[in-house]
């Protein structure tokens, strides 16, 4: 399965929006590399390595951007997202600090690449540019979150 920017993921923020272009392309090298994997190869462990922390120090960058954008909406979904960049900051990491199974890391990498990305970015993400879509559409933002989900 491809990991592939479509512009149906915008969130129609231009920054943000190219920061996920970015990661979709990191993960898609660390998936494709993930896929060759097929026993202990050392130079495959430190190309994943390296691409594994390249995605972990880039997507660090980017929910610190789009927690600012969100707050600066008052995205009312604003904690329970943070917490789903909390989720995925952690579990990078723990594949960084137990990459001595290569085999296992390499499946763990993919899934996460997989699952994450596209329930993040084709969901979670375009909550954002729903809420901003509707807020600029009514011409206020400033509602509680049982009254934004009944919009």
């Amino acid at each position: 399965m491809e990991i592939k920017w479509s512009k149906d993921f915008s969130i129609k923020n231009i920054q943000l929006d190219k920061q996920h272009e970015l990661i979709f392309e990191i993960a898609e090298i660390a998936n494709d590399l993930a896929l060759k994997i097929q026993d202990n190869d050392v130079q495959h462990k430190n190309d994943l390595k390296q691409i594994l922390t390249k995605l972990f120090q880039y997507v660090k960058i980017h929910f610190k951007d789009e927690e600012k954008f969100m707050e600066s909406i008052d995205f009312p979904l604003i904690e329970e997202h943070r917490k789903s960049h909390q989720i995925l900051l952690k579990k990078t990491k723990e594949l960084l600090e137990h990459s001595n199974d290569i085999v296992k890391m390499s499946f763990e990498l993919s899934t996460l690449t997989k699952d994450w990305i596209l329930d993040h970015f084709a969901n979670e993400d375009l909550w954002i540019a729903n809420f901003t879509k509707k807020a600029l559409h009514l011409q206020e933002i400033h509602y509680n979150l049982e009254q934004y989900i009944k919009l």
